[in-house]
């Protein structure tokens, strides 16, 4: 297929001054007024990399020079048997990851939900509104299957409304993202919305301020773009902040801009929000001991490759746990490559780092709410950070009430191993600390449940067929 952005490297200069490199001011989603271009830069050039990854570079009016990455990953790994092999065939007792760490498939476009993956896990472990909706108890699930599927009339996708809303789903009435702006995979416009000229209005949907998918940007579905300093300058290695670039006046057309835009809409405060090559690429750039310590923290990392982004949320030495938004089992092993090396054939490139101020608030993390089919002789019971506590307690039975609390000390989680089989367990988990007791999730009434499976249900003949397997 011949895409785009390869069609685009046999135009002018003028021409890929005019279209591809012009910072975009913000679209009103409100009543859908087209975006307004501004001041171009004095130089660009272009580099088709890959069918899924092009960089341009432009030389600002100060003289620095910046490079945006054109990202638009593969809805489906590209080398299948590769990808299978690629996952972590057992968890070594040392290795590092956050815990019950969501998996999105491929929708609307992979850094869009690489963005999402993100967000609901922080919606799980203390930023509760990064979620609104009604699903899993008003908690972003971890996996997409709780929606339907939908088909473009090309392919089918995963609905999931925290990458892009839609029509219909989640409670969401009119027109989404989805429908405003998605044609088919690689479309390169015009979109639906340009038919009348409105666009929904945005707050839900992280991929709408990533400027994912959307032709006003110079996205084609698919597509999100991310700025760094050129590869090749002396600074070519450092941080290349948000401020930075909204003060240029290329903040929104940034994938990491449109990160930051998303928190602040749902209500926080953004504390660091930077993009950087990484040092592989650059001598001095994001490194594996950055890459450990944001991991320790407990915050996930945003990975772009040369035609594709990820996310990390593990590592066991240079071995890199990672969710590349091509399934949705959280239940598998996950998928692994080598900090600084190649995935799918895909060289690591840079990372798009968004931290948000600490929250006092928390959220218990597994098992997922209402899930089904536990062994009632052991199951852990984890839940995230409350900033500031000083010890944790947990209460689970068989009823609403919920009783009696249980300390745990300073442990976010908590081992059973005497309940019953076939019972429904509803918990609850509190935090105490110098401001007092902060509630999972928000409210003392805000259980979760899970049901454990009957032990007697294991017998000779329906457990060694299990085991075979």
């Amino acid at each position: 297929m011949v895409k785009f952005r390869t069609l685009i490297v046999g135009l002018s200069l003028i021409l890929l001054v005019a279209i591809l490199m012009t910072p975009i001011s913000d679209v009103n989603a409100q009543d859908g007024t087209p975006p307004v271009q501004t001041a171009e830069p004095t130089q660009v050039s272009v580099e088709v990399v890959n069918d899924y990854y092009s960089v341009v570079t432009a030389t600002l009016a100060d003289g620095t020079r910046l490079s945006a990455q054109w990202i638009n990953g593969p809805s489906e790994p590209p080398d299948l048997a590769a990808w299978e092999a690629s996952r972590v065939t057992a968890l070594d007792r040392d290795a590092t990851q956050l815990p019950f760490f969501p998996s999105y498939s491929w929708v609307y476009g992979c850094s869009a939900v690489s963005g999402a993956m993100i967000a609901a896990y922080y919606d799980n472990n203390g930023y509760t509104n990064m979620y609104s909706g009604p699903t899993n108890g008003g908690v972003m699930p971890q996996t997409d299957t709780y929606w339907d599927a939908w088909n473009d009339g090309h392919n089918n996708f995963p609905n999931n409304p925290l990458i892009a809303s839609h029509n219909g789903i989640d409670g969401h009435a009119g027109d989404g993202s989805l429908n405003d702006y998605w044609v088919s995979l690689n479309s390169e416009g015009p979109e639906p919305w340009e038919d009348d000229g409105l666009q929904h209005a945005w707050g839900t949907a992280i991929g709408d301020y990533m400027k994912t998918s959307q032709w006003a940007y110079n996205n084609i579905d698919g597509e999100t773009r991310f700025y760094n300093y050129w590869q090749g300058e002396v600074y070519s290695h450092e941080r290349l902040t948000c401020s930075t670039l909204e003060s240029e006046g290329y903040g929104p057309n940034d994938g990491t801009v449109g990160r930051k835009l998303f928190y602040e809409e749902r209500g926080y405060t953004v504390t660091d929000c930077y993009s950087q090559y990484v040092d592989a690429v650059e001598a001095g750039g994001f490194s594996l001991a950055d890459y450990q310590a944001e991991i320790d923290a407990g915050h996930p990392v945003m990975i772009n490759l040369e035609g594709h982004t990820v996310v990390g949320f593990g590592y066991d030495g240079s071995t890199i746990y990672i969710r590349d938004t091509w399934d949705s089992d959280i239940a598998s092993e996950p998928h692994y490559m080598t900090w600084g090396g190649s995935y799918q054939t895909m060289a690591m490139k840079s990372v798009s780092i968004v931290h948000l101020d600490d929250s006092p608030e928390f959220s218990k993390t597994g098992p997922s709410n209402e899930a089904s089919g536990f062994n009632p002789s052991s199951l852990t019971l984890f839940w995230g950070d409350s900033a500031g506590a000083l010890a944790y307690e947990y209460c689970i039975d068989t009823d609403l009430s919920c009783t009696p609390w249980i300390s745990t000390e300073t442990e976010t989680s908590v081992t059973l191993s005497a309940l019953a089989g076939a019972e429904t367990y509803y918990w609850q988990v509190l935090a105490t600390g110098s401001s007092g007791t902060t509630y999972a999730n928000g409210a003392e009434g805000a259980l979760w449940s899970f049901t454990t499976f009957d032990p007697a249900l294991l017998t000779e003949t329906s457990f060694i067929p299990l085991l075979s397997r």
